[in-house]
């Protein structure tokens, strides 16, 4: 009996998280839906991402070998060992901050590949606290995975 009491306990607090996450997200959701999206073109963009691209070699103290804009189903962005950064053709519509911090935070991955200490201790250096601009880009996944219903 108390073995099987344990186990309704588990699940009704598994249901009560579960809904909690379910309420965080909708909210995100209804919130992001007033985010403004910048209006540029595909060159002015690919211009920007290449200047910050220039400017986070350069503080960070590593080196791109090749920069690439592509459609990605489910991330921002994306860095390989043979440093390529990819960046998403959705972050076209990021404000030119957050996609300063987008290019920084992939970059980063050529000195600390994974998301460790010490990853998000050099990107503090250079941003302006990582953890709310993770937030953003969050919110404006959200805005933008809505226009294209993906």
């Amino acid at each position: 009996m108390r073995g099987e009491v344990d186990l309704i306990a588990a699940f009704k607090i598994a249901q009560k998280i579960q809904q909690e996450k379910y309420d965080i997200i909708r909210r995100s959701q209804q919130e992001a839906q007033n985010l403004p999206l910048v209006k540029r073109t595909y060159a002015d963009f690919r211009a920007l991402v290449q200047r910050f691209v220039g400017e986070a070699e350069g503080v960070l103290g590593v080196h791109v070998s090749k920069i690439q804009i592509r459609k990605m189903r489910t991330k921002w962005g994306s860095c390989s060992k043979r440093g390529t950064v990819t960046i998403n053709k959705k972050a076209m519509y990021l404000p030119q901050g957050l996609l300063r911090y987008l290019v920084f935070h992939e970059v980063n991955h050529l000195k600390h590949w994974r998301h460790d200490r010490e990853f998000w201790k050099s990107l503090a250096r250079v941003n302006v606290d990582p953890k709310s601009q993770e937030e953003r880009l969050t919110m404006y996944w959200f805005r933008l995975s809505s226009l294209d219903g993906s």
